[in-house]
């Protein structure tokens, strides 16, 4: 283990009074000490400040910057901006590290030949008088120590989730650093994580997947990530594809027929299937104009919409969705927007 090496921790912190102490503990805690805490209050309109006072003036590897609210990019690019560590991590304010996190990710490092370390979480269901497990979402092990290794597995990689968050990963420092790489606020509550981590795999040579989890992920009772109805949703997602595709072929990959199609049924069926939800307070009229104009993008690719309309046509939709929502997916891929229409009424 590299003993003398600093690692930084960046937290943004918004309103989480109530999971604050667990999250700060769980830092403190770890069993390698020469670490940073960085705490970055954003605008919190709760006691979040003086819970991390309080912790700041017990433990003086608490870093605390207090700000103006900007959001949870804003929030990490503040951390980002005076972190001292030679390694990195996320972690979100309602969340927590297992305590041998950081000693665990430098003994896996291989005397510092790793760029990024992908590990698994603990998900949790936070109620309001316990926490419930859920779930343990392990990876697959992969070791690639090779720009051309990753590009031969990045896809699938990709597929597998290995790139989705920002909170499961041990990043060596100068990766971030050197490379001036910061959240893109324009994302926040959508893909923020996703964006970020693809201005970092340009970057990347070694990576080290690793089947055990660290991190524990706690999703509040009321909280449901696809049923989340935002009116910008699939906007955002559309723009992170477009960047997706600019990165892939950046690296001259070759990304198939499927991929994007694939992809794009999901973001259409999720963003569908959340104006019904509880969150979303459109009349049924405006359902109706959301869904006649909100879909109606460009091509990511030419040719792509005929990759998609033969991509529906030919694969079963995952069965997790309502018979409903397939229906939509199948008359926006053929265009046929007056149809759409007809199951609003």
């Amino acid at each position: 283990m590299e003993n003398s090496k600093l690692v930084s921790v960046i937290v943004p912190v918004y309103n989480v009074e109530k999971q604050l102490d667990r999250c700060i503990n769980s830092l403190v805690a770890q069993t390698y000490k020469n670490i940073e805490i960085i705490l970055v209050v954003d605008g919190s309109p709760d006691i979040c400040g003086a819970i991390c006072d309080m912790y700041g003036a017990k433990d003086s590897r608490i870093k605390i910057i207090q700000k103006t609210n900007g959001g949870l990019s804003s929030a990490r690019n503040a951390g980002l901006q005076t972190f001292s560590g030679d390694y990195l991590l996320f972690v979100d304010s309602d969340d927590t590290l297992d305590f041998n996190t950081v000693e665990s990710c430098l003994d896996l490092n291989d005397n510092g030949n790793c760029d990024v370390i992908v590990f698994g979480y603990h998900h949790y269901l936070d109620k309001k008088n316990k926490n419930v497990f859920l779930s343990d979402t392990k990876r697959d092990p992969v070791y690639i120590d090779s720009r051309k290794e990753l590009n031969k597995n990045l896809l699938s990689m990709i597929d597998k989730g290995d790139f989705d968050f920002c909170t499961d990963k041990f990043y060596r420092a100068s990766l971030i650093r050197d490379n001036g790489i910061l959240f893109d606020g324009y994302f926040d509550g959508i893909t923020e994580d996703s964006v970020f981590i693809l201005d970092v795999i340009p970057f990347l040579n070694t990576i080290k997947v690793v089947p055990r989890c660290f991190y524990n992920y706690y999703r509040r009772e009321d909280e449901s990530y696809t049923l989340n109805f935002k009116n910008t949703r699939f906007d955002k997602f559309y723009d992170r594809m477009i960047l997706e595709k600019a990165v892939f072929e950046k690296l001259n990959l070759n990304y198939g027929k499927k991929y994007f199609p694939k992809k794009y049924s999901t973001y259409f069926l999720w963003t569908y299937e959340s104006l019904f939800s509880n969150t979303c307070k459109f009349s049924l009229l405006k359902k109706s104009k959301f869904v006649y104009t909100a879909f109606r993008k460009e091509e990511i690719y030419t040719g792509f919409n005929e990759d998609w309309k033969k991509y529906v046509d030919e694969n079963s939709i995952d069965g997790v969705y309502s018979n409903g929502s397939i229906a939509a997916l199948k008359l926006v891929s053929k265009k046929r927007y007056i149809l759409l229409l007809l199951l609003f009424l």
